[in-house]
Order: structure tokens, then C-alpha cells, then sequence
């Protein structure tokens, strides 16, 4: 072997990184980590923004309705079912009931003409499902309506303003009044949400999917998270139905809920 074709197997050894490239390498790896936070977080905060914009739809359909009938609001009643006039036509659970996982009970009511798709009325972050047999089937809504608004709503505490119709929203203002609420899985029911501003004490219970706060929509046509500060407000989901009312001696998140219920 000649000595040049010996040379050409000799190599020359790499140089070391300079400051320069150690500083690109960690900028990168830098970099790569701020992503993957964010990517992490990219879930929940998309579930919150696409359940905002499913209570405004429905709430644009809610507003609609009034239009077309002479300022009347959509009907709201205790205890629903498919005979019922009410805003929605079933009252859900976790066990083997089809009206927790049938849309038609949704479509064919008052705002179903409106809305037309069944995936508004739902929270995506809920993953409640309905058991059949060995079968699971997710169900189908998560929101409820304020008990003291809508036509022919029936409240159980006297002394308190209800809501029927558009010009009835004085007190509180449109801005203040909710009108939809997204319901914690082991209360929801019926499409009535009802609390009294006669005592503490909570008989149905808002959602805390979104880090310990709820969606809320208003009488102007606003959804907004609202966080909730008492852990009884919204309890732990549990997967068994809720079956009796829980006082809530803080008040701290009650008297903000009350206030925006009814008035005097």
C-alpha cells in the first residue's frame, strides 16, 4: 500500500462544540420543552373555549326563539320528560335510560330547530356515560336552565321574580341573568337547574371541569367561565347520582349565584 492511499484512512478528530453551539443546543432544548408544556395544556383550554361557544349557540338560539314568538321565552319546566314542554325533552342519569343518550329529545323541542346539532348542547370535557348491560354510550347534554326563567317555569319559593318573557329580564339586568348553566355529572336531571335564594343550600350543582370553574351563559347572550371558591359547590365527580341537597355555610359562591338568579 502506497503511502498515499495509507493517508486516506487517517482522519482527523472532531473538534469539541464551541460556546456558540452550546448555547444554540440548550436554546433548542429550551425550546422544545416550552412546546410540550404547552401542547399539554392545549387540551383543557380547548374544551373550555368549545364549551363557551356551545352555550353561546345555544343562547343565540334561545334569543331567536323569543324573536319569533312575540318576546315569549323558550319553555322551562321541573321534571321533563318526552310529554313535557320544555326546553328539552328528557331527564338523564347514569343507568340504562335512552333519554340520556337520544338526541331527538334535544332536536325536537323548542331550541332544536334553531340549533340543529345535537354536540351544542354538551360540554366536551364531559365524559359522562350511560351504562347498557356491558354497553357505554356518553350522554348527551350537560347544561341546565335557570329554574326562574323561561314560559310556564314553576319556582318553589314565592316572593321571587320569574322570568317569562324578554321584557321581564329588568332585575337583574340581561348582563347579570344566566340563563344556562353546565351541571356537575352526578346532579344533572332534568333541564331544570333549581336553587332558592331562601336558604344556602344547593339542590342542583354546577360543573368545575374547567380548573374549578363553570360555564354560565347570560340573558344577554355572554358565556363565561365562572371559577367556584367552596369545593361543596361542585363536588367530586363520582359517577353515582346526587340525591340530597347540601348546605354550603361559606356562601361565598352562593351569594354570587343568587344574585344573578332572580330578585325580589
Amino acid at each position: 500500500m502506497s503511502r498515499t492511499s495509507k493517508n486516506s484512512f487517517i482522519t482527523t478528530p472532531r473538534a469539541a462544540f464551541t460556546l456558540v453551539e452550546l448555547c444554540v443546543v440548550v436554546a433548542v432544548l429550551a425550546l422544545c420543552v416550552l412546546v410540550f408544556h404547552a401542547s399539554a395544556g392545549t387540551r383543557p383550554v380547548s374544551h373550555a373555549a368549545r364549551c363557551l361557544n356551545n352555550l353561546r349557540q345555544l343562547m343565540n338560539g334561545w334569543r331567536m326563539y323569543s324573536d319569533d314568538y312575540a318576546d315569549t321565552l323558550v319553555a322551562n319546566h321541573f321534571g321533563a320528560d318526552v310529554n313535557t314542554q320544555t326546553w328539552v325533552g328528557e331527564s338523564i342519569d347514569y343507568g340504562a335510560n335512552t333519554d340520556a343518550t337520544n338526541v331527538n329529545y334535544l332536536l325536537k323541542p323548542f331550541l332544536g330547530p334553531y340549533v340543529k346539532s345535537p354536540s351544542y348542547f354538551k360540554c366536551p370535557e364531559d365524559k359522562s356515560y350511560a351504562t347498557f348491560g356491558s354497553t357505554r354510550i356518553p350522554r348527551v347534554r350537560s347544561f341546565s336552565m335557570n329554574a326562574w326563567v323561561g314560559k310556564g317555569t314553576q319556582p318553589i319559593t314565592a316572593g321571587y321574580r320569574i322570568y317569562e318573557k324578554v321584557t321581564d329580564v329588568v332585575s337583574p339586568s340581561p348582563a347579570n341573568l344566566w340563563v344556562l348553566i353546565d351541571e356537575q355529572e352526578d346532579s344533572i336531571n332534568d333541564g331544570f337547574f333549581y336553587i332558592t335564594p331562601a336558604s344556602y343550600t344547593l339542590y342542583d350543582y354546577p360543573s368545575a371541569r374547567h380548573d374549578r370553574a363553570g360555564a354560565i351563559s347570560f340573558a344577554d347572550g355572554r358565556a363565561e367561565l365562572h371559577q367556584w371558591r367552596d369545593p361543596r359547590t361542585s363536588p367530586i365527580v363520582r359517577g353515582t347520582m346526587i340525591t340530597s341537597a347540601t348546605a354550603s355555610p361559606s356562601k361565598q359562591d352562593l351569594t354570587w349565584l343568587f344574585a344573578h338568579t332572580t330578585s325580589h
